[in-house]
Order: structure tokens, then C-alpha cells, then sequence
């Protein structure tokens, strides 16, 4: 069980960090953009908020890790994105 979740985790870091180099490609973030370190955080991220969903049932765990996000990415409706 453990491989596998390791390997689960290893697709996602993997992706996350294609995914970053995309947008430090695309001028998205700057180019002095510690990618792995960026890959770390985000992933942190996503780690406590589902913690605090899933262990503490958490109602503003969602809204929490949304400023997170934006205040370490930027906020995607100042930048004309489409998301909430």
C-alpha cells in the first residue's frame, strides 16, 4: 500500500512541477521561480486543507486554502481568471 501511494504522490509532484515550469515558461511566474521549493508549498497546501477537511470537518478549510493559494500564486480574478 505504501508503494503505491508513493507512487500516486511521486505522478502528482511530478506533474505539479511540468505544470509550474509551464507557467514560469509562459511568464506566468518569474523566471527566478524555485520551482521544487514552489512544488513543496503548493503541495503543503493541498496536504492541509485536506487534513482540515477531513479530520477537523473544517467549513472554512476551502475558503482558508484559497487565500493561501492566491497569496502565494496571485489572485486569478485580478488576473482575469475564471475561477471563484
Amino acid at each position: 500500500m505504501r508503494d503505491a501511494v508513493e507512487s500516486l504522490f511521486d505522478a502528482w509532484r511530478a506533474r505539479l512541477l511540468k505544470e509550474i515550469g509551464r507557467a514560469v515558461a509562459a511568464g506566468e511566474l518569474p523566471e527566478s521561480t524555485d520551482q521544487a521549493g514552489l512544488a513543496f508549498e503548493l503541495t503543503g497546501l493541498a496536504m492541509a486543507l485536506n487534513h482540515a477537511i477531513q479530520l477537523h470537518r473544517d467549513p472554512e478549510a476551502a475558503a482558508c486554502a484559497r487565500r493561501a493559494f492566491a497569496a502565494r500564486l496571485g489572485d486569478p480574478a485580478k488576473a482575469g481568471g475564471d475561477h471563484p
